[in-house]
């Protein structure tokens, strides 16, 4: 049975991208979502107007997770899912920090942005198949911050994974490139890096060379493909990244299933 995860930076709200602005580009960010129906989405840089904008506009898709700031507003790295087609059994967001339940916490070596990380547990309603998604944004401007981030990230992740038993996929702009030594933080948890064959993935709405900082990671081995959503209209693109996503054959994962 096909279960498919997406991983898609918005980019947030800046007049200064003229055509590609964000509420221009948002009635075709979501008929692209209705097309592809994704079961899970892994938003990053999702802020508070385009929230209101997709909640309105896609019905189908219940969002949970919080904002990074200290009154929980602001970006956020929310989890949204197809109530169609997927439950949810729980779910809970950290900051990433020496203090992850401090609201707008960070490190000390990081940029003025606070980072959040979303999970959830959830079931696939067709095939019963029960899963986690962790998704993460990390930071944009120092190495020791995105290390200290994705550490915390993963570690959350397995301990996940060895707790339920269940397939853990983590998505996330991760803001490196694979050749960062952030990188072998992936193998060293025992995830695997399910796009390392995947076109670049961020491109300034076509204005810089393009770098692959956008991840899917997968705790278990499976059947997988990966599709890379490329558009340019006139200019217009989906996002300054190109989302990604993952389809899962999820009967042939080696790893628990429900009832396991």
């Amino acid at each position: 049975m096909m279960l498919t995860i997406l991983t898609f930076n918005l980019r947030c709200p800046a007049k200064m991208d003229g055509v590609n602005y964000s509420p221009l580009r948002m009635p075709r960010v979501m008929e692209k979502i209705r097309e592809e129906k994704p079961d899970v989405i892994g938003f990053q840089e999702l802020e508070d107007t385009a929230l209101s904008t997709l909640r309105e506009g896609l019905p189908e898709y219940e969002f949970i997770g919080a904002g990074r700031d200290r009154d929980y507003r602001g970006e956020s790295c929310r989890l949204a899912y197809r109530r169609e087609t997927v439950e949810v059994h729980a779910m809970g967001h950290f900051w990433l920090s020496p203090t992850p339940e401090v609201p707008g916490s960070r490190y000390e070596e990081q940029s003025g942005c606070p980072r959040v990380c979303t999970w959830a547990m959830l079931m696939h309603r067709i095939s019963g198949q029960r899963f986690a998604v962790v998704n993460t944004h990390l930071d944009h401007v120092h190495e020791k911050a995105r290390t200290l981030g994705l550490n915390q990230v993963l570690a959350e992740a397995d301990r996940i994974r060895r707790e339920t038993g269940v397939p853990v996929f983590v998505t996330g702009d991760f803001n490196f490139p694979p050749e960062e030594g952030t990188y072998g933080l992936i193998g060293q948890f025992g995830f695997e890096d399910l796009t390392r064959d995947v076109a670049p993935t961020f491109h300034g709405f076509g204005t810089v060379d393009p770098v692959r900082i956008d991840y899917i990671l997968a705790g278990q081995p499976g059947k997988y493909a990966i599709s890379r959503w490329h558009e340019c209209n006139g200019g217009v693109y989906l996002s300054d990244h190109d989302p990604v996503m993952l389809s899962w054959d999820n009967e042939s994962t080696e790893a628990a299933h429900p009832g396991a």
